[in-house]
């Protein structure tokens, strides 16, 4: 018999809402989760008291009204911030992916029916599972598929496809045969989803323990919103561990990267990482260090050995390397010299001639030739002059 151990926020939910004749429950990914023996989290309750009706019942406890154009309220318990939503049934879907609007129902099978997939739609009341699409049977399987008929519900909502692919990937879930063909006959609605919302399931995806097998399956579904994916790129996808950049940098690797992360709206950082490792060269380590920071130069290596650049040998050796150079806490930049601008001046030099007798001093040290110590350094310069 299905058990879930409920936090106390969400007991203190439950009661209040019996306690004043609602019926509630626990919907949505906190029950797949605890059906696939994993911790749950997002507690989202669901009852069929209404949105007023649920803040006078809670009228001794914070009340926000997030959502309540859609039945949502958030109620906060020691500061913990639930949602707790009316039972609902989803009107047409205009833009094929927001319904018009919501009716309020007094079933929750109901409210279970509009949902995605079958794993998403059990309800859990704390002590008994409404299952009426066999989710359960679903999650422990680890089988992905959608409630109803596939293709209506991702021409509810377009997002669906990819969340498909997002759930496949970090569950990893296989797809049951219609609900996959039918992410692929309608790829193209993902052209109608603001991208923002691509981007951020797509960075969920790329690090999911099942994304190779899910972006060699559907590359074809990316490709609506990712164009440049390559062959190449997704067959270098497959020898790298869960690192989003590093992935990012090996799907693009062929294509214009920066121009496609700023066209997902992605964030400058990502964009720099990702566009870096396409730039660097791939020097020793400390040539490697001084031009890129140790989380970077470490995948600037993965990406030479999942590309063919260098082979797993090499690759492993340039680790080592990378690692001892690391904990000797080198000298990398003109930060770190033991000299700087204000010395050479003192010593005759001025303008563009003390910034190029840095760099030389740096380069010196980054070959191995000259200790970064500063009478070393000193000495170097005067034999300059």
């Amino acid at each position: 018999m299905f058990r879930m151990e409920l936090p106390p926020g969400v007991r203190t939910i439950l009661s209040v809402l019996r306690v004043n004749g609602f019926r509630a429950y626990l919907v949505g990914g906190c029950v797949r989760d605890a059906c696939m023996g994993l911790p749950p989290h997002d507690f989202d309750i669901a009852t069929d008291a209404s949105p007023r009706e649920v803040t006078q019942a809670f009228r001794d406890f914070r009340v926000l009204e997030t959502g309540i154009q859609h039945g949502t309220v958030t109620v906060l318990i020691d500061r913990e911030p639930f949602e707790v939503t009316t039972f609902r049934i989803d009107g047409d879907y205009a833009d094929h992916r927001h319904p018009k609007g919501v009716t309020f129902t007094s079933r929750i099978e109901d409210d279970l029916a509009r949902r995605d997939f079958t794993v998403n739609a059990m309800a859990y009341d704390g002590e008994t599972l409404v299952d009426p699409f066999g989710g359960q049977a679903d999650a422990e399987a680890r089988i992905l598929r959608c409630v109803g008929e596939a293709n209506l519900r991702f021409r509810e909502d377009g997002l669906r496809i990819l969340r498909a692919l997002r759930f496949a990937a970090v569950l990893d879930f296989s797809i049951e045969p219609a609900t996959a063909a039918a992410v692929h006959n309608n790829r193209e609605l993902l052209r109608q989803i603001a991208v923002e919302r691509l981007y951020a399931e797509t960075r969920k995806l790329l690090c999911g323990v099942n994304a190779p097998a899910v972006m060699r399956e559907y590359s074809d579904v990316m490709r609506v919103f990712l164009p440049g994916l390559s062959d190449a790129g997704l067959r270098a996808f497959e020898r790298t561990d869960c690192d989003m950049i590093l992935r990012l940098a090996l799907l693009l690797m062929d294509t214009d990267a920066e121009a496609a992360l700023r066209y997902l709206h992605a964030d400058n950082k990502t964009i720099r990482a990702v566009c870096a490792l396409h730039a660097a060269a791939l020097p020793d380590g400390r040539h490697l260090l001084a031009s890129l920071p140790p989380e970077q130069a470490r995948r600037r290596i993965a990406f030479a050995a999942a590309t063919g650049e260098i082979g797993e040998e090499e690759a492993a050796a340039r680790f080592r390397e990378l690692e001892a150079v690391l904990a000797q806490k080198p000298c990398l930049t003109l930060r770190d010299l033991a000299v700087n601008g204000r010395d050479l001046q003192a010593m005759g030099l001025s303008g563009t001639e003390i910034g190029r007798t840095l760099d030389m001093l740096l380069e010196r040290v980054l070959s191995g030739t000259l200790e970064n110590e500063r009478e070393a350094l000193l000495e170097a310069v005067r034999q300059t002059q």
